[in-house]
Parts: C-alpha cells; sequence; structure tokens
C-alpha cells in the first residue's frame, strides 16, 4: 500500500458520480496516498455521495463528505472550496475537481513543490480525454494549459500567471486563512474567481510552481452551469477590481461540449469554428498532440494574461508581480 503523505484532497462536486469512479481509484493507486479525501458536494441529486463513501471504502482511502442544502445558484462552486479549505485537518491540501483524475506522480510532486514554504501555491497541467468515460486518446488542450502550468525550471516561479487556479491547486491552510475566502460572489458562473483568489496571494507573496508530474485528466461533461460564458463574472470581477480581462475564446471551445477530437476536425475546416486569426497552418491530423500544443500556444495566443497585465492588476491589490 502506498505510503500515506499528511496532506488533504478537496473534490469539488456536484452530480459527479460517474466520474468518481475513476478519481476515486486513481488517487488510491498513486505513488502517495492523501491523509483523507474531503467531498465538497453541492446540493447533488444524484448518488454521488453514496458512490464517494462506497468507493473510499472499497479502495481503502480515508473519505468524508461536506454536504450542503440546495442554494440559489446551480454550482456554488466558491462555496466548495470555501468549506473544503475550513474543513481540512492537514496544513497541506489540494482543491481539485470532482471529474479530474490524477496522475499516479500528483500527490507526490505537489508535497515536492509545498516543501518550498507557506507561501507556495502548488499545481499542475490540466490534460483532456477524448471521451466522458475516460475512454479515447488524451489531448494536450492545445497549449492554453500544459505549458502555461510548468514552472522554466524546477528553481523558478512561472514568469507568467496564467494558473489552473481553480482546480488541482495546492497549498498551506495557514496561508489560505491569510488570503481569505473565495468571493461567492462568483457562484453560479462562469471563472474570475480564480483570478480574484490568485491576485490576492500573489500581494501576499505567494510563489506558484507548477510541474507536469501534479497533471490531472479531465473527463469531459455538459457544464453544470448550463453555459460556459464568463460574461457576468468578468463583470463582475472589473466592478470589483477596476480591471478588464478575458479569457482567450479558445478556452472554453476545447473544453468542453462534443470531445476534443470532434472539435479538431472542425478546426481544420477552418469555417463552422471559431475565428482563431492564426498565421500559419496547423499540425496534420495523427501528428503528436504535443506539436498541436506548440502551434497553438504561438498563433492561438494560449495564456490566460500576460505578464503585463498580470502586474497592471496586481498594483490595485498593493502586491508585485512574480
Amino acid at each position: 500500500m502506498p505510503e500515506i503523505a499528511p496532506i488533504t484532497v478537496v473534490l469539488i462536486s456536484r452530480n459527479r458520480a460517474a466520474q468518481l469512479r475513476r478519481v476515486i481509484p486513481a488517487i488510491a493507486q498513486g505513488t502517495l496516498r492523501p491523509s483523507e479525501v474531503l467531498l465538497a458536494d453541492d446540493a447533488s441529486d444524484d448518488d454521488t455521495v453514496k458512490v464517494f463513501e462506497a468507493l473510499c471504502r472499497e479502495c481503502g482511502v480515508q473519505g468524508r463528505p461536506l454536504l450542503h442544502e440546495p442554494g440559489k445558484t446551480s454550482f456554488r462552486i466558491n462555496s466548495m472550496r470555501n468549506a473544503g479549505l475550513r474543513a481540512s485537518q492537514t496544513e497541506r491540501l489540494i482543491l481539485l475537481d470532482a471529474d479530474h483524475v490524477p496522475a499516479t506522480t500528483h500527490i507526490a510532486s505537489h508535497m515536492r513543490m509545498l516543501d518550498r514554504g507557506r507561501t507556495t501555491m502548488s499545481f499542475g497541467p490540466r490534460l483532456e480525454s477524448a471521451n466522458e468515460d475516460g475512454s479515447g486518446p488524451v489531448n494536450f488542450m492545445w497549449g492554453h494549459e500544459p505549458y502555461g502550468s510548468m514552472s522554466p525550471s524546477t528553481n523558478e516561479p512561472l514568469p507568467y500567471w496564467e494558473l489552473v487556479a481553480g482546480s488541482n491547486l495546492g497549498m498551506h491552510r495557514s496561508f489560505a486563512a491569510e488570503i481569505g475566502d473565495y468571493d461567492t460572489e462568483y457562484d453560479g458562473g462562469y471563472g474570475y474567481d480564480d483570478v480574484d483568489f490568485n491576485c490576492r496571494a500573489a500581494a501576499l507573496g505567494a510563489m506558484f510552481y507548477g510541474e507536469f508530474d501534479a497533471h490531472v485528466v479531465h473527463l469531459p461533461h455538459p457544464t453544470s452551469t448550463g453555459v460556459r460564458n464568463g460574461t457576468r463574472n468578468a463583470e463582475l470581477f472589473e466592478r470589483k477590481n477596476g480591471a478588464k480581462l478575458r479569457y482567450p475564446a479558445i478556452v472554453p471551445w476545447v473544453t468542453h461540449g462534443a470531445n476534443w477530437a470532434a472539435r479538431y476536425a472542425l478546426f481544420r475546416e477552418h469555417g463552422s469554428a471559431i475565428p482563431l486569426h492564426a498565421e500559419g497552418a496547423p499540425p496534420e491530423a495523427g501528428e503528436p498532440s504535443k506539436a498541436m500544443t506548440r502551434w497553438a500556444s504561438s498563433n492561438v495566443g494560449g495564456r490566460f494574461l500576460l505578464r503585463l497585465a498580470f502586474e497592471k492588476l496586481l498594483g490595485r491589490f498593493g502586491g508585485r508581480g512574480s
């Protein structure tokens, strides 16, 4: 049996019974196991909680559900994150969506990065499974996360703030308390809650580190909020912080709905998808997905926030850029 590491994994969940059947066994099969897995569940109306408890027993994982009554929005993701942060019984914890299947090296990698100190924020890339059940090949998300989620060397923080910050994010509980809660005003909408939280973290001197060994594989599914549209939350962020930010259009395009193989076929047609305004031709079908990733990263602009934009924004929080 793998060694138990003093770290808690918080799974953010709503109606994720099917995905948990892949996620919990993957956690159990890691080179290190967490002390505890918390299911921060937002009033699931399927058998998510029962499946979670049964799988934890079967896999020998210490699991505990954090149950919530139905609320005003369809998915209170930030309320669930806050519940997990407060309930963790270890100093170290990882926020992870319940549809993210962690690599076998996931816990060990986060532990290694968090060894750098209490103001460290650790994370890894999110890859994309072709199908909801985890079958088929895994894609590298066309550059907007894998390369942007790895530090340039083992001794340097990221030169750009472009994190997969809402999930697969590790931290020290005491530092998280100093940062303050995730802002629940963003609940029910898509995005910018992570930008808000991590700007506050960076303003307090957080150092962000990413390793490929901490990667997860996302199981695609329909969105919990109905539409993957960040307009409402972007406007909320601008109203609160005086900065106008927009995720690249390619982000929602490759992460939800039809599987990535179908979207790649549409992409190659250069017509019915989205205007990418990119120069050059993408790699031919069948080439390694890393080649597609490199092309997209160079031509599509697969970064959430460029360094300059982040430094300007961070100035509003009274902090400094990394």
